[in-house]
């Protein structure tokens, strides 16, 4: 029993030997492995250009920008801020007006070049594309530039075409280090008809005529923009959609047709002009038996509304005196009810009945 107690002391003496801060340590330990570094590699700091740039159909990514600061040749306080924007890297040498379109007759570039003039509402974009017309020209006016940062070295924003008519349109979102220095150069501006030279003017689309001008009073060539000017009442832009190709017979999402908005907004402020609206629509052929969610027609809705000579141009242009909306209205009891005893005498004495 004595020999036993012995050596299983023994035994705890050998691991308590083996023991060293509370933590037992094996007999053979592997050897360890510390990996090596990798080493980094320093990429250069390249600007950023995200964007495409669409002529007829088709297609071009832009993936490279570059900025600079510069000044006016005749008066070094003026500054002008540029941004290249390119389907392929530019060299410095190449990002001159007369050098981008060198590249472009030879098809190696796609591009756009945007001017700022510093301090004023002053931008124009030059187009550098071999199917575009008045390639190497500026335009003003025809695109929306919004600038998110901006100081002496470095500009961020983005910048898209407006829709006018043209054949091309672009969008890009751009960030680039400004590097200071030297005279701008301006490309020349486009004529007054370069537009037209690649809007559609084959009857398939719209014609140039009325395009340049709407988009000196902020408006796109667009059924939202049509909408937003007739709800504005702002006659000089209805004549001038018309007169660029502009259909009188456009809808919204909502279904409600051009000349339907036209007479519920005629007894909007200003009156006369509301109704002057929907005269020139009822003149361009505007469907005048269009009827909307609620089986409504434009004189149904007129007859409470717009002045007596827009229920006779209604009625002249061919519109139903007797149709009926889906709680079984007529013009002539909406007039009636409304108290408009001129349009229901107009509508009743053209056959109109309640």
């Amino acid at each position: 029993m004595v020999r036993c107690f012995l050596f299983f002391l023994g035994l705890l003496s050998f691991a308590v030997a083996l023991t060293i801060g509370g933590c037992t340590r094996p007999l053979l330990e592997q050897p360890r492995t510390v990996p090596e570094p990798v080493p980094t590699v320093k990429e250069e700091a390249r600007p950023e250009g995200l964007g495409t740039f669409t002529m007829g159909d088709q297609t071009t990514v832009l993936t490279h920008s570059y900025g600079a600061l510069q000044s006016d040749e005749k008066d070094p306080r003026q500054t002008f801020v540029v941004v290249l924007l390119a389907d392929r890297p530019v060299a410095e040498t190449d990002r001159r007006p007369s050098r981008l379109m060198a590249l472009v007759k030879s098809k190696k570039l796609h591009a756009l070049r945007i001017i700022w003039r510093r301090g004023f509402d002053d931008v124009r974009v030059a187009l550098y594309h071999p199917e575009v017309v008045a390639s190497g020209q500026a335009f003003r006016g025809q695109a929306i530039l919004n600038i998110t940062a901006l100081n002496d070295h470095h500009i961020e924003g983005e910048m898209r075409s407006k829709k006018l008519g043209q054949d091309w349109v672009f969008t890009v979102k751009f960030k680039a280090d400004l590097v200071e220095g030297g005279i701008v150069e301006l490309e020349p501006l486009a004529g007054a008809d370069a537009s037209g030279k690649f809007a559609r003017g084959d009857g398939k689309g719209p014609s140039s005529q009325g395009i340049s001008e709407l988009g000196r009073l902020g408006y796109e060539f667009s059924d939202d923009d049509f909408f937003h000017a007739i709800v504005k009442g702002d006659l000089r832009a209805i004549r001038l959609f018309l007169s660029a190709g502009m259909s009188p017979n456009g809808k919204l999402r909502s279904g409600d047709s051009a000349l339907m908005m036209a007479v519920v907004s005629c007894s909007t402020p200003p009156v006369t002009v509301h109704n002057s609206i929907a005269l020139v629509l009822i003149e361009a052929k505007a469907d005048v038996n269009f009827r909307n969610d609620i089986q409504a027609t434009p004189l149904i809705e007129a007859a409470d509304k717009c002045k007596p000579e827009v229920i006779q141009a209604l009625i002249d242009a061919g519109a139903e005196v007797n149709a009926r909306a889906a709680g079984g209205g007529t013009a002539l009891l909406m007039a009636e009810v409304m108290g408009k005893s001129e349009n229901a005498k107009i509508i009743r004495n053209s056959g109109g009945t309640r």
